[in-house]
């Protein structure tokens, strides 16, 4: 399935068809994809996501998909959202995990934000494990490697530098002169420019008409593209 996509499970109470709906708003740059939580839950089918935001309280009614709910919470990296009612919410540990938790009543603006924090702690978690991971892009920090799907790409060293600092702070926005100082120190003498022809070449490498990883910010420098939810 597409990388974009969202998956919403339960809230299938008619009170909450307002919140559905407001959620399809928000985040109108993703396929958001409803399941009721009344069928067994097929995890094959939420690989690649960008995120799951999961009603608790409706799905433990159902016993089929509570089989799967520990994998579903517990084996699986995609950021997720468990919306609970405060009553269940010691029923389940969070503590190792990339989850947040919210409670009800609850607005599709709150679960935007906590999809995006469970992203965030997704990517450190993965930095941990000495790679950084971010769609079909891999960057292995142990061997000093760049993939892209299945390929092996060819960086210099200043670029893997550069692009792993970038990919280490996913969204946050660098000054040419703060890359410059990061990635060439304060022997280097050469101009921002630099910075720019690396940045360059580096997107030659990585992106495509699907991605473009590295993003401009005009007037100030560049940042790596944290996950969109929009």
């Amino acid at each position: 399935m597409p990388k974009d996509n969202i998956f919403i499970i339960g809230f299938n109470n008619k009170s909450q068809k307002t919140l559905i709906s407001q959620i399809n708003d928000t985040f109108k740059k993703n396929e958001v994809i409803h399941l009721n939580g009344n069928e067994d839950l097929d995890l094959n089918e939420l690989q690649n996501t960008h995120g799951i935001i999961i009603d608790y309280d409706t799905i433990t009614n159902n016993p089929n998909f509570t089989k799967s709910f520990s994998e579903l919470i517990y084996k699986n990296e995609f950021p997720k959202v468990i919306v609970s009612s405060k009553s269940q919410s010691y029923e389940f540990d969070i503590s190792e995990t990339n989850i947040e938790l919210c409670f009800h009543p609850v607005d599709a603006l709150e679960i935007k934000k906590r999809l995006e924090i469970s992203y965030q702690r997704k990517i450190k978690s993965l930095q941990i494990n000495n790679s950084i991971y971010f769609e079909n892009l891999t960057i292995n920090l142990d061997k000093y490697e760049v993939w892209l799907d299945d390929s092996k790409l060819n960086f210099t060293f200043k670029e893997y530098e550069l692009l792993k600092y970038l990919a280490s702070n996913p969204g946050r926005v660098f000054s040419r002169e703060a890359l410059l100082e990061e990635i060439w120190s304060d022997d280097y003498f050469g101009g921002t420019r630099t910075v720019d022809v690396h940045i360059r070449r580096i997107r030659s490498k990585i992106d495509d008409i699907k991605n473009q990883f590295i993003q401009t910010q005009w007037n100030v420098g560049y940042r790596f593209r944290s996950i969109e939810y929009k």
